[in-house]
């Protein structure tokens, strides 16, 4: 019998020893311990296969393998012993449901996610990490589904939510909560009848604190914690997203009382230590409503190539590892940036004032002094602590009409270095093309709010000559810290971006195979090979369409102490290192650099490789979760903004389509909505998603990607943000 070392340590052994005297292993240990065996086995092996102690122990495994059996998680044979049911497998995955009441286990690596049926879904929320056995889908039939498969949740390893907010109802004497987002399928029963410490009336908007998650014997129950407000109103939705998706938003004492013990002005034995760059027109190129300048840029020719500087600012300076401030903004990460409002990773006393490199006052910073050839190669480059003084903060429009009139403006002090940033833009570029790293054509939008918080319009956001240069600059520089700490084998995060799955490829290949187009490459496509697609359909009407499928090809980059390297960069090694302000990774990035200056080693160095790993994967998570808050806020508002819009037609393009209808955006309003499939002309339709069309099988009417119609809108649902939309044919 093989030792018990070689098999998969207990996923929810903290949950057992708080609920045991004296735990024994919980059932998705037994159930993976079994799976790693590949073989049935008796109690007494099972006992020592998971180290049990004593009798009592035993015991009581005994009872919980009875109960295993009673529930279909086991069967036991003639001699005893325990199996796996027929063609079971145990995985751990995330819940992701849906708000028709079922759900799906994703996991990791594995390219279909797994069937939860709504029973199951009772028992768990979006987001929660579980264990669970995949059994054969058989159906009331008894008999296996073509290719099905589905989850039973054996245990609940991380719970993602231990607040939510939603509306207050009463039935009867009681009070319950439906949470505000669609995805959490379950009311939150209130404690005491709501006549706890916060009292809220039916139709409230209030946050609550689970108290009791839902197992087979009870709902869950909660407590309210804060009454948000009476209505759905404007500015409410960033507060709802907020606590819908755990941000941190408050500033604890401690943190506060630390921020003020940082000296407003920089002392003169500081800028002693520093290489003083203050003489040196640098510039911020960012948006108009930027308060937090990360980066500053200056250049200079030097004989056909170019000297570049980017100045970063010098937050490790400021936000020292292991204090408070340095918890809080671990804690969120990355700066979230809703429109209209920013939660900042740090306090703004820092974010925009003493890191923010404004223009006319002494910074410290990090820079990157980088020698480019006329190529756009960047042959050398140094880093080191410096002090600057930014001559100007431009906007991209400011800095854009500057290039245009240059002439006219030559007498600014910055002026030729803005002029040679553009001509080590055009190198630096060319490179990039070179290279064959991916650019997507995608059109931005902008909300534009009116004196009363409410959506005045939205407007597509014209990208400029200036992003562009000062995107490219941002990118040399992060190479640049990659390879420098790399080289010195010192632990940091590396930005990371896969090359796209098997699964996904060959579904663009099919895509691709039915409009006539092909992906060069064979199996393993290099990212000159998805250049050269994207530069062939640049003038095709459908370009957008191809484009959309071939992005959403794409893996979703992540940060990582392993370098993988940035596949749509198509570059070998790839960190984040201009923007500490707002990204934790960058933070520990300048760390990193700062040690290597002090002419130290990874051996000195707070952080190991396993502390990289699991600050690399929180990092992540806080990314998505950005991302998601902020999508949530946006379609709330345009839900809201569509609201006056009701019963109207409008010219759309058809940019989704599915088994159950079509996605239409509304061109003139840049929002998007679904037709469901039986507010279509009466037929049957058949989904081809090899195609992304869905055809009546009786009439032969098509619909698919970027197809023009004229729609009206039917339906805005603020609470579960849906626009629903009908075909309008006159």
């Amino acid at each position: 019998m093989t030792d018990s070392k070689d098999f998969p340590q207990d996923p929810c052994h903290v949950q057992q020893q708080d609920r045991y005297e004296s735990p024994i292993s919980s059932r998705s240990h037994i159930l993976l311990v079994l799976q790693k065996l590949g073989r049935p086995a008796t109690l007494a092996q099972l006992a020592k296969l998971v180290a049990l102690r004593n009798d009592s122990q035993k015991s009581a495994l005994s009872r919980r393998l009875d109960a295993m059996v009673r529930d279909r998680q086991l069967r036991q044979d003639r001699q005893g012993r325990y199996h796996l049911p027929a063609k079971a497998s145990v995985v751990q995955g995330k819940v992701l449901s849906h708000r028709d009441g079922f759900g799906f286990l994703q996991v990791e690596g594995q390219p279909e996610d797994v069937f939860l049926p709504p029973k199951t879904m009772q028992l768990v929320m979006h987001g929660d990490e579980v264990i669970a056995l995949v059994l054969p889908d058989r159906g009331r039939s008894g008999k296996q589904r073509s290719g099905r498969y589905v989850g039973r949740i054996i245990d609940i390893i991380h719970r993602a939510h231990a607040h939510l907010v939603g509306r207050v109802h009463r039935q009867e004497k009681s009070l319950y909560v439906v949470p505000d987002d669609p995805r959490l399928n379950m009311r939150i029963e209130i404690e005491g009848g709501g006549q706890g410490k916060v009292r809220a009336r039916p139709g409230q908007i209030v946050e609550v604190q689970i108290t009791a998650y839902p197992d087979r014997q009870t709902n869950c129950r909660g407590r309210i914690t804060e009454i948000l407000g009476e209505h759905l109103g404007p500015g409410m939705e960033i507060d709802i997203a907020l606590r819908n998706h755990e941000i941190p938003f408050v500033w604890d004492d401690d943190v506060l009382a630390e921020l003020e013990r940082i000296p407003e002005h920089i002392s003169t034995s500081e800028i002693k230590r520093r290489k003083d760059l203050r003489s040196l027109p640098f510039v911020t190129i960012d948006g108009e409503d930027a308060r937090d300048f990360d980066d500053a840029v200056y250049c200079e020719r030097e004989g056909r190539g170019w000297i570049l500087w980017v100045a970063i600012a010098d937050v490790a300076s400021y936000v020292m590892a292991g204090s408070a401030l340095d918890r809080a903004a671990t804690d969120r990460g990355t700066s979230v940036y809703f429109p209209g409002r920013v939660i900042p990773m740090l306090p703004e006393k820092l974010s925009n004032g003493l890191c923010s490199l404004k223009p006319n006052v002494d910074r410290l910073s990090l820079v990157c002094q980088m020698h480019v050839s006329p190529r756009g190669e960047v042959r050398s480059y140094q880093f080191f602590a410096s002090v600057i003084r930014s001559h100007a903060r431009l906007t991209y429009h400011q800095a854009n009409d500057l290039l245009k009139n240059g002439q006219a403006q030559s007498d600014l002090p910055f002026m030729k270095s803005l002029q040679e940033l553009e001509r080590v833009y055009q190198a630096l570029d060319k490179n990039r093309i070179s290279r064959g790293a991916l650019r997507f054509d995608r059109e931005e939008v902008q909300i534009v709010f009116g004196d009363d918080q409410k959506i005045e319009k939205i407007v597509p956001v014209e990208r400029l000559r200036t992003h562009e240069i000062i995107e490219v600059c941002m990118i040399a520089a992060n190479v640049c810290a990659a390879d420098y700490l790399e080289d010195r084998e010192m632990p940091f995060l590396f930005r990371v971006h896969e090359a796209p799955k098997t699964e996904k490829l060959e579904g663009l290949k099919q895509f691709l195979r039915e409009i006539g187009l092909t992906l060069g490459g064979g199996d393993q496509p290099e990212p000159r090979d998805f250049s050269r697609l994207l530069d062939a359909i640049s003038e095709r009407d459908d370009r957008i369409t191809i484009e959309t499928v071939v992005l959403r090809s794409q893996n979703q980059a992540f940060y990582s102490p392993d370098n993988q390297g940035h596949f749509g960069l198509a570059l070998s090694h790839y960190a984040h290192f201009t923007s500490p302000i707002r990204r934790y990774p960058d933070l520990l990035v300048h760390r990193a650099i700062h040690h290597c200056l002090d002419g130290k080693g990874a051996d000195s160095f707070p952080y190991t490789h396993a502390d990289m790993k699991a600050l690399g994967e929180h990092c992540s998570m806080t990314e998505r979760r950005a991302d998601e808050a902020t999508r949530d806020v946006i379609s709330w508002l345009k839900c809201f903004y569509l609201q006056q819009f009701l019963g109207k037609c409008f010219q759309g393009v058809i940019t989704g389509v599915a088994e159950f209808g079509l996605f239409v955006e509304l061109q003139p309003l840049y929002a998007e909505g679904l037709i469901h499939v039986s507010a279509l002309p009466k037929d049957f339709y058949r989904f081809i998603p090899e195609k992304q069309v869905l055809t009546g099988t009786s009439h032969g009417r098509t619909f698919k990607l970027m197809q023009h119609v004229h729609v009206r809108l039917a339906r805005v649902d603020l609470e579960s943000r849906k626009i629903d939309l009908t075909l309008y044919e006159s």
